[in-house]
């Protein structure tokens, strides 16, 4: 019986299914040998568990291992005048991303001042577009967002830090990166979520300060 084995989970009692066992249990389950090891193959479900010293461990293939290879990830965020929208791809060897970066005003519900009964949406951002995209270009600063990709138990795997002055593209309301990068074959198929961390101009500060 061969099998690409990936990695054993789940401890299990093994006496559970060789003591007392009826005979639906002897129908359900078939004992195998290969190469000095013994196996334990569930027939209704397909599951295999390995056997170690009356201690059984789930076997997980290479088919059933959870991953992300060739799925879109995708996460928004919203922090100093801005809201992102990033997507990322995995391949077995490379992942591909694209960073939209909008400007995002802050508007505020206040008192008509020609009707006070009614409430009227205001802009009372400190920074305009242009000062944003100024600030966040800066030649004098290493502004970066960091691509953080976690396996499904929230551990780190891989990480890209890409610097926002080298913008890819330039649209009317924010600024898009886009591009790609090798990653090894062998952490490819841990890659389950996606997040990030970022550096960036403080526009509660005098913004003279952050060019």
């Amino acid at each position: 019986m061969k099998k690409n084995l990936v990695l054993t989970t789940s401890l299990i009692v093994a006496s559970l299914f060789f003591n007392g066992c009826n005979d639906d249990g002897k129908e359900k389950f078939e004992l195998s040998d290969s190469e000095s090891k013994t196996y334990l193959l569930n027939k209704q479900n397909g599951e295999l568990f390995f056997i170690d010293n009356k201690t059984m461990y789930k076997v997980v293939t290479e088919n059933e291992t959870k991953n992300k290879i060739g799925e879109i990830l995708n996460l928004e965020g919203v922090f100093a005048y801005s809201k992102m929208l990033m997507k990322a791809k995995v391949y077995n060897d490379s992942v591909y991303y694209k960073i939209d970066l909008h400007y995002f005003p802050i508007i505020e519900e206040i008192v008509d001042p020609a009707n006070p009964a009614n409430k009227i949406r205001k802009d009372v951002s400190k920074i305009s577009f242009e000062e944003w995209k100024k600030a966040i270009l800066s030649n004098d600063k290493n502004y970066s967002l960091s691509l953080v990709f976690l396996d499904e138990d929230g551990f780190t795997v891989t990480t890209k830090t890409i610097l926002l002055r080298n913008l890819t593209v330039n649209f009317d309301n924010g600024i898009t990166y886009e591009g790609s990068f090798a990653i090894d074959k062998s952490i490819a198929t841990k890659i389950n979520k996606l997040h990030y961390y970022y550096y960036y101009p403080d526009f509660n500060t005098n913004i003279n300060s952050t060019k």
